[in-house]
């Protein structure tokens, strides 16, 4: 009875270990929300705190002409994101971000193993099903595909896709109306990431078709996107 006594108390003990443990590991995750909740607002309530955040997610000392930092979040070791707007912040006035006509979307996540070859498909060509893309979480409304193809920039291979549709960031901003946008898969040798990125412009003429719209100086133009991109560190 006593051996018995002594392995249900050892059990006890453990047990209670556990529950300790799990409760500190509940209170850090509080502490931390809390803390990222604070620093979050201090972002939103202070231009040149998220400027500086929006830099460091990117990779960036400066960013493409006409645009300007929208917000920046992440989750330490699982996601970062960055979002730039085509509105100016009005100096010593608190506003809430949101997007204007142009804008760009950067995502990088911890790679997951999920729904990855079908995002590959869709950027290769090999489907045309955009299912994927809501699926992965990008909300991209697509009404026509323009354009795929892939390039090299530094260190980083970018398979892109070039679309009109509507992009949609969870609510955050208002209705974006229909539009050209790039979305790019970013990829870098050895990485455990998953990089996206999406700039999206009005579109030129939406009365064209394909074959006859111009894109020069767009998110569909090859140039005009290794300008854009060359301001961040697409691997860092």
């Amino acid at each position: 009875m006593a051996d018995s006594e002594t392995v249900f108390a050892y059990i006890g003990i453990g047990c209670m270990v556990i529950v300790g443990l799990m409760a500190i590991a509940m209170g850090a995750c509080g502490v931390w929300v809390y803390s990222e909740a604070q620093r979050f607002e201090e972002e939103l309530s202070d231009p040149e705190v998220r400027g500086n955040r929006v830099l460091e997610v990117l990779g960036a000392e400066s960013l493409p002409e006409g645009y300007h930092p929208m917000m920046a979040f992440s989750i330490p070791f699982v996601m970062d994101t960055a979002m730039l707007t085509d509105i100016e912040p009005e100096p010593g006035r608190e506003t809430e971000p949101n997007f204007g006509d142009r804008g760009f979307v950067y995502v990088k996540i911890l790679r997951m193993g999920q729904n990855e070859q079908e995002l590959r498909d869709y950027f290769e060509g090999r489907t045309d099903n955009a299912d994927v893309l809501s699926d992965n979480g990008i909300n991209i409304n697509v009404e026509e595909v323009i354009a795929r193809d892939v390039m090299t920039l530094g260190t980083a291979d970018v398979l892109y896709v070039v679309q009109r549709g509507r992009v949609s960031m969870g609510g955050r901003g208002r209705r974006q109306d229909a539009g050209l946008a790039s979305m790019s898969l970013i990829e870098c040798s050895g990485d455990s990431r998953l990089r996206i990125g999406i700039w999206f412009v009005p579109d030129p003429d939406p009365e064209a078709p394909p074959e006859e719209l111009d894109l020069t100086g767009t998110p569909g133009d090859p140039d005009a996107m290794a300008n854009f991109y060359s301001h961040f560190d697409l691997c860092g």
